[in-house]
């Protein structure tokens, strides 16, 4: 279907006829939630909507089938933005695995080189990039850290090379954070 272009004069009437309803802009100008940048003054709640966000208590996973411009992406945003590293006082961590990277240059090359494993490294990979930006965000949740818990980390970011954020930053900006308060033995998280 080809898509008709508005002339001036339709643009204007239709400002005119949003600002007339309070818009200050229009809800349906992008056909994709990815690139609304108003998106949360315009999602409306779906009936499902607190079953797909899901609770820490009882977690799991959640597949939303349906057709395109349903609000499938639109659903994905939301719920991430209500999730940690959004929105700190979440118990919920949100890891979207949106960017595939490298997985279709190399299926293009090798389609049996993309497996299972090599989605769980990608999967993985988000979700440390995403802890780490909640600790990054939330002071209290930095300093309570434990030596364990830094160890672990450490393997994580070793395994999955995590790169937006190098070790030595990172630990920089948590003791930044923490006012001096956070400081883990240095040498049990350098880089193996």
């Amino acid at each position: 279907m080809a898509r008709r272009l508005a002339s001036s004069e339709q643009a204007r009437r239709l400002e005119e006829w949003l600002g007339s309803y309070d818009f200050e802009a229009n809800p349906f100008g992008e056909c994709e939630a990815d690139r609304e940048p108003r998106l949360s003054e315009y999602f409306i709640l779906t009936p499902y909507y607190d079953e797909i966000l899901g609770s820490a208590d009882s977690p799991r996973t959640m597949v939303i089938y349906a057709a395109r411009g349903c609000g499938k992406t639109a659903h994905r945003i939301m719920v991430a933005r209500a999730c940690r590293p959004h929105t700190p006082n979440s118990d919920i961590l949100a890891v979207e695995y949106t960017d595939f990277g490298a997985l279709p240059h190399e299926m293009a090359r090798d389609p049996g080189a993309v497996d299972l494993r090599r989605h769980l490294g990608q999967i993985l990979r988000a979700g440390v990039e995403a802890f780490i930006e909640a600790v990054v965000q939330d002071p209290a949740l930095a300093v309570s850290l434990t030596p364990e818990w830094l160890a672990r980390l450490k393997w994580l970011c070793t395994q999955y090379h995590f790169a937006a954020l190098g070790v030595t930053a990172l630990m920089r900006r948590l003791r930044a954070l923490a006012g001096g308060h956070f400081a883990p033995d240095w040498e049990d998280f350098q880089p193996g």
